[in-house]
């Protein structure tokens, strides 16, 4: 037994140790990015597609439609070319009917083929712009979203930006956990983004020159996947155009916001979603970020579990609770103030408290349980 506690507890110490360089990195990284200091442009203005595909957002589009609506961006300076992903609700009855009293043009691809990869694929296509820039259907923006993000491309010069996302946040306990969650990951994306090691970025706010989709991901895009169009075009980006190719743009105007799960089955099958495609990844950084949150948080479930038969093991679980809750803050506590959600920061050791359940549950049943998303049944 005492052999058993000693391996134990050694595991347990490896696992925290990696977790801590490997955000350590992540919170230098994101020190690293420099905030983004818009300066006003007489240069002629680039024309810009906008790129979103949609399945069911019949509750929502409208808002994305307006945000766009009002972009101080020239309105004859880009287009949105909206993808139906086989909406089977009033979606596409409600951009058409939009479409003829927007101030911009709006181009509509019926896809052919299923899956919200298929729809970009086809929709790239369809885009007039050499810059592409996508978002979600449920997504709302500043009106100075566009400027932004275009002065960025202008002035820096990536070959692939990721912009920040983040939830809207509700009253309920759950609202927040969920806000957290995701802030966790786009700030994990950023970071290894600002040391040069960037993996992960988010659909909802990303662009990218049309050359470099055609380049990196055109004819090879991880289609069997249900997840991960984003995460795939940065991973195969930096495989062509080097870790420095790939920027995050550390501007509040930048800021995408989009609805949070509506229940926790919702969020459980979104993790699904989203860890279903961790066993694609190849490169080494995105690897070891997978191991070292799994291998951890892992561990702490187990120590937890152990509390049911050995009591004390509770203060232990706690205790490295808070050890996890301090290096997270090193990162989630910028990001945090970065999106004016600095009020969230006081829910970040709670939630330490159950982060280490869900995510562990959702990583193993996303190898094995089909999940649903859209109406529709995925075995990964």
């Amino acid at each position: 037994m005492e052999t058993t506690y000693s391996i134990f507890f050694a595991v347990l110490m490896i696992t925290g140790l990696c977790y801590l360089l490997v955000m350590l990195v992540m919170a230098i990284g994101w020190s690293r990015i420099k905030a983004f200091r818009y300066s006003q442009s007489t240069d002629k203005p680039i024309f810009i597609s906008l790129l979103v595909a949609v399945r069911n957002e019949a509750n929502r589009i409208e808002y994305l439609l307006d945000s766009i609506n009002q972009q101080s961006y020239p309105k004859d300076s880009f287009e949105l070319v909206l993808v139906n992903d086989h909406c089977e609700d009033d979606t596409m009855a409600k951009v058409t009917s939009y479409a003829d009293k927007a101030d911009y043009t709006i181009t509509v691809v019926h896809a052919r083929k299923q899956g919200k990869k298929e729809g970009l694929k086809e929709g790239i296509e369809a885009c007039r712009g050499n810059w592409i820039i996508t978002t979600d259907g449920d997504c709302q923006m500043g009106s100075s979203w566009l400027d932004h993000m275009v002065n960025y491309i202008k002035t820096e010069k990536p070959s692939l930006l990721i912009g920040p996302v983040v939830y809207k946040v509700g009253n309920g306990l759950l609202s927040k956990l969920f806000a957290l969650d995701f802030m966790s990951l786009v700030a994990s994306g950023a970071g290894s983004a600002g040391a040069g090691l960037a993996f992960m970025g988010n659909g909802a706010n990303l662009a990218f020159h049309k050359d470099v989709y055609l380049r990196s991901l055109g004819q090879t895009h991880d289609a069997a996947y249900a997840s991960g169009d984003d995460v795939f075009l940065i991973q195969k980006t930096i495989q062509f155009y080097g870790g420095r190719a790939v920027h995050f743009i550390k501007d509040p105007q930048s800021i995408v916001y989009t609805d949070p799960p509506q229940n926790l089955s919702t969020f459980m099958q979104q993790r699904m979603r989203w860890g279903s495609k961790a066993k694609a990844y190849k490169m080494p950084w995105a690897i070891v970020v997978s191991l070292a949150v799994f291998g951890f948080n892992l561990m702490l479930l187990l120590l937890l579990l152990s509390a049911i038969i050995y009591p004390w093991m509770l203060l232990v679980f706690v205790l490295f609770c808070l050890f996890k809750f301090m290096i997270d803050s090193l990162l989630l506590g910028p990001f945090c103030t970065f999106s004016n959600r600095r009020k969230l920061l006081k829910y970040i050791f709670p939630f330490e408290m159950v982060y280490p359940i869900y995510l562990v549950v959702a990583a193993v049943m996303a190898l094995v349980v089909p999940f649903k998303w859209k109406g529709r049944t995925k075995q990964r």
